[in-house]
């Protein structure tokens, strides 16, 4: 049977051993011995190979990313892109990002500016030398930004480095933060908000082309429903064949039926699910068709979805593809109105609001069946005032011009394809200077705007100190940690104390003992020292934690544990166990949050304060 120390050396072992941040590390290391970071300056891309024309994904502004060896000698970058991950082992890989598109976190730091109450505004510096002449004069002219007016709404901000100055006398910390500038930095004292502009990086980071399908499935299409699922099959492929753009390609899909039926209209795949073109094609192939009745069904209810209930990209060129064989209901019996669907789709092409223009949707219409009369000729006439929109006209056919219906929407999207990709490689100016109304809103946009100012709040460093000019406390630091990483610091605690509550009575403890299931922690977490009596338990356990450990309690030695009396090592249980419960509490209740899109429960990370930890 397992004694006390063997079972806590297992158990112990068993989650280093298991746990991907200590075992497969395989991270480039900073000079500060910190696992290196990189934060992505500018909305940008994440590309499969270490070269722009490669498949990519979008990145956002401030987010990190664990930095990989470029190659098998360690060189940090490889034609000037570092390989990132969401975690410390290369299993966790997610690409190439570019070098002049994020800033090396070389640390674990951020700073959290306290909460507002007594302190003013906290300034930003181009220097140390202006921060410490703020702090001695009082003014601000030299700031050259400063803490958003929403920073009562708790933030955190990267810190890229920590200097010690003196300010009359007592010792103070100046950092150097990455920061989004004020919406105006040259007028930072502007107290009137304004709202920031799109970035043309961001455009480049998260353009794709949204294509939703609205589709009649009321019992009316049975005889057309498999041919309309072909036209929808055949335009997927088609914009889904550049393999650039892989993922920037997203397709949904809208039933709609009429009043009385399951359903009226409803969302049978969102964008997000038809970003997998087997996903989209999986739902298109299960979709049925039922209800119905009279002829004219609630083809305005379904557009209205697609417009309003599918979650579209804020960067993309939007198109909805309508099918159907009956037209809207006229008068008091139509939910809504066709002039509620053209101005939620194209609200305003000519407006100066940015944001107008990136709602609008260019719709095309297919009218299938062989039907004549009233209700057919109805039909043609809605399918064709939808498609005539109010700013961006699309396709309009009927049935028996399905063929050219396919090939020419098929060729209008792919060239979207290929605007898409345009974009994302950087050739943005000819794209923007060409005057081509079918290149949608995003060509607009691009057009109305100039690349000269697709500018707003950018990335920045400054320095600011941690108190303010009256001494009031400004910045607080926190500090990035791991799951694992606590987990195994609260467990090597529990382990040291077991270990020595089992090697002997108080005063006469068997060191050796102690020594020899230290040296078989040691071998596990890659302890390059030698462990002898007089050893330092942080030492090991600053390790374990992959930070400093700042707590006197740690630095007693195996000899000094040995020779305490059992009153002494009482108290030093006691507050070990402090420091157990304040280190378990953190694991139960941080925000643990993963990176880009890695979910397992050990990958996760929090921001804890600097303050709070052993």
């Amino acid at each position: 049977m397992l004694s006390k120390i063997q079972s806590g050396l297992v158990a112990l072992l068993f989650l280093i051993i298991s746990s991907p941040s200590l075992v497969a590390d395989d991270v480039l290391k900073s000079e500060f011995g910190a696992p290196l970071k990189v934060i992505v300056r500018n909305d940008s891309a994440v590309f499969a190979e270490p070269t722009e024309s490669s498949r990519s994904q979008p990145l956002r502004q401030f987010e990190w990313f664990f930095v990989l060896p470029a190659d098998e000698s360690g060189a940090k970058t490889k034609k000037g892109h570092y390989r990132i991950a969401t975690g410390k082992s290369l299993a966790n890989e997610i690409g190439w990002v570019k070098a002049d598109d994020v800033v090396e976190w070389e640390h674990r730091l951020v700073g959290g500016f306290t909460k507002r109450g007594r302190r003013g505004p906290a300034y930003f510096f181009e220097n140390q030398a202006a921060v410490l002449s703020h702090l001695n004069e009082g003014g601000i002219s030299e700031a050259i930004s400063r803490e958003s007016d929403g920073s009562e709404i708790f933030s955190l901000l990267p810190i890229l480095k920590e200097l010690k100055s003196t300010l009359d006398g007592e010792e103070i910390i100046v950092f150097e933060f990455a920061y989004l500038h004020t919406a105006d930095p040259k007028n930072i004292f502007s107290s009137v908000h304004q709202k920031e502009a799109i970035t043309l990086p961001q455009v480049q980071a998260e353009i794709t082309l949204d294509i939703v399908f609205v589709i009649d499935t009321t019992s009316s299409m049975k005889p057309h429903i498999e041919a309309a699922k072909e036209v929808v099959r055949k335009i997927a492929a088609a914009v889904n064949a550049n393999q650039h753009v892989r993922g920037r390609v997203r397709l949904g899909l809208v039933g709609y039926r009429d009043e009385g039926d399951e359903y009226v209209s409803k969302v049978l795949c969102s964008l997000e699910s038809g970003s997998d073109l087997a996903v989209f094609e999986k739902v298109l192939a299960n979709t049925v068709v039922a209800g119905g009745g009279d002829d004219p069904e609630q083809v305005y209810a379904g557009l209205r979805t697609a417009i309003t209930d599918i979650a579209w990209n804020d960067v993309a060129n939007r198109h909805i593809i309508l099918i159907g064989d009956a037209p809207n209901h006229e008068g008091e019996k139509s939910l809504v109105a066709v002039d509620t669907v053209l101005a939620a789709a194209q609200p305003g092409a000519s407006s100066d609001d940015v944001e107008a223009l990136f709602r609008h949707i260019t719709m095309h219409t297919l009218q299938v069946g062989s039907g004549s009369g009233p209700m057919s000729d109805l039909c043609r006439d809605q399918f064709s005032t939808i498609a005539a929109g109010r700013d961006f006209a699309g396709i309009s056919a009927t049935t028996d011009n399905t063929t050219s219906f396919i090939e020419s929407l098929a060729e209008t999207l792919t060239n979207r394809v290929r605007d898409t990709v345009s974009i994302v490689q950087g050739d943005v100016e000819e794209f923007a200077a060409t005057k081509d109304p079918n290149k949608g809103a995003i060509g607009a946009i691009l057009q109305y705007l100039g690349k000269e100012k697709l500018v707003g709040a950018t990335f920045a460093s400054g320095y600011s100190a941690e108190i303010d000019a009256e001494g009031n406390r400004t910045i607080e630091p926190f500090v990035l940690v791991g799951r694992n990483e606590l987990k195994l610091f609260a467990s090597a605690l529990e382990f040291c104390v077991r270990t020595l509550e089992g090697a002997g009575d108080p005063g006469s403890k068997d060191v050796d003992k102690i020594l020899q299931a230290l040296r078989t922690l040691t071998v596990h977490i890659s302890y390059d020292g030698e462990i002898t009596a007089d050893t330092p338990l942080k030492e090991i356990l600053q390790l374990i934690l992959g930070l400093p450990v700042k707590s006197r309690v740690f630095d007693m030695t195996p000899a000094r544990l040995a020779a305490m009396s059992q009153k002494d090592f009482e108290s030093w249980v006691a507050e070990i166990d402090a420091s157990h419960a304040m280190v378990t509490g953190h694991i139960e209740n941080a925000r643990w949050f993963n990176l880009g899109k890695e979910t397992r429960p050990q990958l996760r990370f929090a921001f804890v304060r600097l303050s709070d930890l052993p």
